[in-house]
């Protein structure tokens, strides 16, 4: 079958790669199969590396986040020493004298994630618009909409949010506020 067809398959994963060859190379009439296991290699590698890059950068985001809110409720328990000691004086407990802080934390984690959240959308929104009208025949990927994209990434980044500016700032009461 000299001047029969070629067929490319594209495979969702890399790794179905070698499974996808076998299965084909199995149907009868099949002259070849090929596959480019450099690349394969290549780009496994660059994902590991991309991978463990993403994770330290992350993780230092997360720590310089907490230290600033830590920091900014630090500087919210020095200026109101005076009203703290006269609320312990008339008698407040210790979690009403906390819990104003630990709602700035949380409130200031909030207003932290919502900033990117909003330029994400806007960014988000405008990169599809582009790619899906350049690139609408020809595209092979699926991207998910704006609404679909923010379904699962709105709670998720508000909730993370809070949480970073939680931890901040019970960090910060714990250990500058003796109450």
């Amino acid at each position: 079958m000299a001047n029969s067809a070629s067929y490319s398959v594209k495979t969702d994963t890399i790794e179905d790669q070698i499974a996808v060859e076998k299965a084909i190379s199995q149907i009868p009439n099949v002259r070849a199969v090929n596959r480019s296991d450099d690349v394969v290699r290549t780009l496994t590698k660059a994902n590991t590396i991309l991978t463990w890059i993403s994770i330290g950068v992350i993780t230092i985001l997360l720590v310089v986040a907490v230290i600033l809110i830590s920091m900014t409720v630090n500087v919210g328990i020095s200026v109101r020493k005076n009203e703290i000691g006269i609320m312990k004086l008339i008698g407040a407990t210790d979690s009403f004298v906390r819990a104003p802080f630990l709602v700035e934390g949380a409130a200031i984690g909030l207003i932290g994630a919502m900033i990117p959240l909003g330029l994400l959308y806007l960014s988000y929104a405008k990169l599809m618009g582009k790619l899906i009208g350049k690139y609408l025949g020809s595209l092979s990927t699926v991207f998910l909409s704006v609404q679909e994209f923010y379904h699962y990434m709105l709670p998720l980044s508000l909730a993370l949010g809070i949480g970073i500016g939680l931890l901040g700032s019970i960090i910060t009461v714990r250990r500058h506020l003796q109450v």
